[in-house]
């Protein structure tokens, strides 16, 4: 597969590698419930909204390596050269 709608897919892939990442980090810092102020100042504990945004970008992932006909291949290791 060659041009430039296939680039702009592996293009597209790597941004939401980059929000994935930002994601599961901000999953780790604050947990998957943060705190909460109500409007009468009280506080309560509420999902962290990256838990389901991850959900939607690895989703999202997986729709384009099918998209560019990419399967993963277990147990097959690259070459130094290939990394």
């Amino acid at each position: 597969m060659i041009g430039s709608h296939c680039q702009d897919m592996v293009d597209d892939y790597m941004e939401l590698w980059d929000i994935a990442k930002a994601l599961a980090k901000d999953i780790k810092k604050r947990g998957v419930t943060v705190e909460c102020e109500l409007a009468d100042g009280r506080c309560k504990r509420v999902k962290n909204e990256s838990v389901g945004e991850l959900l939607k970008t690895n989703a999202q992932m997986l729709k384009i390596l099918d998209s560019l006909e990419l399967k993963v291949v277990q147990g097959v290791e690259a070459e130094d050269d290939e990394l």
